[in-house]
């Protein structure tokens, strides 16, 4: 995937304008209070919109892809070319180079492809032509076969009968265009999205909704494809749905580019009178980090932020020096208070010995110590079965002895319990149950079982104090 951007120069205004960014090779600098830096790959990647634009990017590309074309029906090279930014900002002037009043810009994107197709062999091809908007397709061309010396003809044609006004409101593109190619197994499209505009008094909510969608399911796809991923997301919306759906086979070659297109110029007047009424920032400063931070979701570019936490460790000890200050203030930096590291355990103690010396504002009053909840340890028994050697320690022993084997007789000795009786009795009745035969006397296990629940009926009974005996 190969992405540029396209800025429109100032000598396209009739007045003085001032900027908003600044290029430095391969980086584009934003020019405010915390100023941010997006960087590419090449250099080649930023361009002016001028007549040399389609040369200097896209026109090796496409003559590459052109002589590499067979002459099969099947689609093996996929070539889609996208264009994104604020209208106004040369989008639709750079890639298609007309709109419904009339041709602009003979060196366009699309008038490119177009005279390097008639340069070829190529005698036919297939041409289409699609609107959507509000996340609804309309066939403005339907797919139809004509001469490659006629494409641009009935390309002009369909812009003459486009319906975009219908669609635009304050000069804003709120549809996107697709224009598909088709020859020799090769597959060109074109696309022109919507505006990257945000809702005010003239223009629809609803409509900016589905443009963001659009594009975050955009962005989506062209990640995916780039990357070679099996699974291509197409059926989030329907313009995906258009370009992506059933484009996953290995053997399509997909070479997608992308071109942003910016704007960072301002009427230097209305700028003043701006300046002087609200906060001091650059009008189209946002629209311009909105395109180029939609290159950086494309990984198209790195952004690199220079704001950072204002903290006095970070700072030079040099700002404080009397002979650095007034350059300094001519600057308009931020001297905060620095102080050294090594005079901070010299404030602490100041600052406790302080609080020591503060008298008590009630004298009499004496905080208590906290009472410390004392532990009761139980008691541990131990069996001694150390016999002693007096005699007397002896006779305890014995007398001991003799007084546990007395109860323990008179236990043994004792009539049973009505719960000891009832076990007895439960086993007697099991006993009898497994003597029986379940297949022959069936009868009797019934009568074993009746007897069984007088049993508990009975034992219930003694337990509530009606019976004494079972």
């Amino acid at each position: 995937m190969n992405a540029y951007v396209v800025y429109r120069p100032s000598n396209t205004y009739k007045n003085k304008t001032t900027t908003c960014i600044r290029f430095s090779k391969n980086q584009i600098h934003t020019i405010e209070k915390y100023n941010k830096i997006y960087t590419f790959k090449k250099t080649d990647q930023i361009n002016e919109s001028s007549s040399r634009f389609y040369n200097d990017t896209l026109h090796r590309h496409i003559i590459d892809v052109l002589d590499n074309a067979t002459t099969s029906n099947i689609k093996t090279d996929v070539i889609t070319i996208v264009g994104f930014g604020t209208s106004g900002s040369g989008k639709t002037y750079n890639l298609l180079g007309m709109d419904s009043s009339g041709l602009h810009n003979k060196y366009s994107v699309l008038c490119g492809i177009i005279n390097d197709i008639i340069k070829t062999n190529i005698t036919n091809t297939t041409i289409e032509v699609t609107q959507v908007y509000k996340n609804k397709m309309m066939v403005i061309q339907p797919e139809r076969k004509i001469a490659v010396n006629r494409v641009f003809d009935i390309f002009k044609d369909c812009l003459g009968c486009w319906k975009q006004q219908q669609f635009s409101t304050h000069n804003s593109s709120r549809a996107h265009l697709i224009i598909k190619l088709l020859f020799n197994g090769l597959e060109i499209r074109i696309i022109d999205t919507a505006g990257f505009e945000t809702p005010d008094e003239e223009r629809e909510h609803v409509e900016t909704v589905a443009i963001n969608q659009d594009m975050l399911a955009f962005k989506e796809c062209i990640r995916a494809v780039a990357d070679k991923h099996k699974f291509v997301p197409s059926r989030r919306r329907t313009i995906t749905r258009i370009l992506f759906e059933h484009k996953t086979s290995k053997n399509i070659k997909n070479h997608i580019f992308v071109i942003g297109a910016i704007d960072p110029h301002y009427d230097t007047i209305a700028m003043q009178s701006i300046l002087n009424n609200t906060i001091p920032k650059h009008p189209k400063i946002g629209i311009i980090h909105n395109t180029l931070n939609y290159l950086t979701m494309l990984n198209c570019a790195s952004v690199i932020n220079t704001r950072r936490p204002i903290t006095s460790r970070e700072k030079r000890k040099d700002v404080l020096h009397k002979d650095v200050l007034p350059q300094v203030k001519s600057q308009n930096y931020i001297i905060p208070d620095i102080r050294n590291d090594k005079n901070y355990s010299k404030i602490s103690s100041d600052i406790t010995e302080q609080l020591n010396a503060i008298e008590p504002k009630y004298s009499d009053y004496i905080p208590e110590k906290p009472q410390i909840p004392v532990k009761i340890e139980k008691p541990i028994f131990r069996l001694n079965r150390e016999r002693s050697m007096s005699g007397q320690n002896d006779k305890d022993t014995n007398k001991i002895r003799d007084m546990t084997k007395c109860i323990i007789d008179n236990r043994v000795n004792a009539e049973p319990t009505p719960i000891t009786r009832y076990i007895n009795n439960q086993e007697l009745l099991l006993k009898r149950l497994n003597t029986l035969d379940y297949n022959n006397d069936k009868l009797k296990i019934l009568n074993v079982i009746n007897d069984q629940q007088l049993l508990t009926i009975t034992m219930q009974m003694v337990v509530l104090g009606c019976y004494d005996k079972i």
